[in-house]
């Protein structure tokens, strides 16, 4: 039987078998009335998934490969063999190659530094979006130069805006 990549909120039957693209482990699909449908490992870390996802970390990635698919061909949670990193959207716009990484949770300056380098190495020019809770936090220079630039970009799943703070 061939692999076939399939989008948790795309399935309709339940009964079936899944299996990790990144480690080929079995995986369950996870829905309901409240969370996002997503795929979670049945026994084993995967070495591909860093942490339990948040729902807002999985609605919002869901949120932006919807519009990220209105610009040019996107693919949610691309998995790179090479780097042993799982992309949360690649987008191609106009020949060029981004990746948009939507980050909710704390994240070390270190990780920020190496996911974006590496990355980089496979030609990819790195967005990083930030949550609500970062939002609601005071601006401050260390966390500008965690995400290494002039300007932070906010996303909120709720009103599904972007909120763009520059020349920090």
């Amino acid at each position: 039987m061939g692999r076939k990549l399939v989008r948790a909120d795309k399935i309709s039957r339940r009964q079936q078998s899944f299996h990790c693209p990144g480690c080929g482990a079995e995986v369950r699909l996870r829905q309901g009335a409240i969370n996002v449908a997503h795929f979670a490992h049945v026994n084993k870390q995967c070495a591909y998934e860093s942490e339990a996802e948040s729902n807002e970390h999985l609605l919002g990635k869901m949120q932006l490969y919807q519009l990220a698919s209105q610009l040019g061909p996107a693919q949610v949670e691309v998995i790179f063999q090479a780097t042993k990193q799982r992309a949360d959207v690649v987008l191609t716009y106009q020949e060029h190659k981004f990746i948009l990484e939507y980050q909710c949770s704390p994240i070390s300056s270190n990780q920020v530094r190496q996911r974006t380098q590496a990355y980089q190495t496979l030609g990819y020019e790195v967005i990083w979006l930030l949550g609500p809770k970062y939002q609601q936090t005071k601006v401050s220079k260390q966390l500008i130069a965690k995400f290494k630039g002039n300007y932070l970009i906010f996303y909120n799943t709720h009103t599904q805006k972007f909120f763009l703070q520059y020349n920090l």
